[in-house]
């Protein structure tokens, strides 16, 4: 019955006043959220409590939405109906997609052998003319044209013409067709992998040249077009931890020495103090506590700007539990004291 007392209580708090006047309870903070209307620390977690609503605007032709970012902005409403042959608008709040005029291109050059042109909103395909130039995308057939039936044909080359990844596949009848040998040599144009040989028509390196010294400190490469060994940046070491000293061994390369323990660092969370450097590591044994007074340096949301949010009753109730928790907390506090 006592939960059931509270979640009541909490229910009329939330909806008969503004959401500031629990605000200034609890630390304020910012959880990063454009989208929630007041955020405040609750058990060392900023947490942002109800929806920032977006009024329309006086333009019938946007919709107001909210971003996490920016906040609310306006977005022009989609009129788009995904037909090439219409030209796409809005009126007052209405979409408009007019038809553009006969014999405006629609082809997506899909297909070489055919001719797209809009016809009353409508795009409509025809078979291009005999002989016009396309590509059947063989590489074992040249000077390829559309036929009668509007598919493209090509010339077989000679045979024996490579058509595959490093002479690893060759034209026969203008088909290409997979070397049989895999272990037969050839070139990837790597000068770096000296030592080559087909594998099911690709030409796959089997040895690569080592441009490494013994520092691990420098990053060395080959260079493919020259075969010859290059000088890359330096080994960044930085692990992004400032309770660690980051350098690098030319024997054993990175080193992250943890600093000092309790050296000041942030841990990144508005609901914590005191965070201190402990085993390399930031860290925080003292939590905000929501009974201690309120900063005069915290800045305090004004009632006047948020008055009750207007949430579902489903949301109303979830939001309602978690602040009959707290305010049973603090009665259970005062008790203790």
């Amino acid at each position: 019955m006592e939960s059931i007392r509270l979640f009541g209580a909490a229910l009329l708090v939330l909806a008969l006043v503004p959401l500031t006047a629990v605000a200034g309870d609890v630390d304020s903070c910012d959880d990063g959220n454009a989208c929630t209307a007041v955020d405040m620390c609750v058990d060392s977690v900023c947490t942002g409590m109800g929806s920032v609503s977006c009024p329309p605007d006086m333009d019938l032709c946007t919709v107001e939405v909210c971003d996490p970012v920016e906040g609310c902005v306006s977005e022009p409403l989609d009129c788009d109906d995904n037909n090439p042959c219409t030209q796409d608008s809005c009126s007052e709040g209405s979409c408009i997609n007019a038809p553009v005029g006969d014999g405006t291109s629609c082809d997506n050059d899909a297909d070489d052998c055919l001719v797209e042109m809009c016809s009353s909103g409508v795009c409509v395909a025809n078979l291009a003319a005999v002989e016009t130039a396309c590509d059947d995308n063989n590489p074992c057939t040249s000077e390829d044209i559309c036929n009668e039936f509007g598919s493209c044909q090509g010339l077989a080359v000679s045979d024996g013409t490579s058509c595959g990844d490093g002479s690893c596949a060759e034209c026969q009848s203008g088909v290409c067709d997979v070397v049989t040998n895999t272990n037969a040599p050839c070139d990837d144009g790597n000068l770096c992998s000296p030592n080559s040989a087909c594998l099911l028509g690709f030409c796959i390196a089997t040895v690569l040249v080592n441009c490494a010294d013994s520092n691990l400190c420098t990053l060395e490469f080959c260079n493919p077009c020259t075969g010859n060994r290059e000088e890359g940046p330096a080994l960044v070491c930085g692990d992004g931890n400032e309770c660690t000293d980051d350098s690098c061994n030319p024997s054993t390369g990175c080193v992250n020495t943890p600093v000092m323990d309790g050296t000041s660092c942030d841990d990144g969370n508005e609901c914590t103090d005191a965070d201190a450097c402990m085993a390399g590591v930031c860290t925080s044994d003292d939590v905000v506590d929501p009974n201690d007074p309120v900063d005069p340096n915290d800045p305090v949301v004004p009632a006047t700007t948020l008055p009750a949010p207007a949430l579902s009753w489903s949301a109303l109730a979830a939001l309602g539990l978690g602040l009959g928790g707290y305010q049973a907390w603090r009665l259970r506090r005062r008790r203790r004291a």
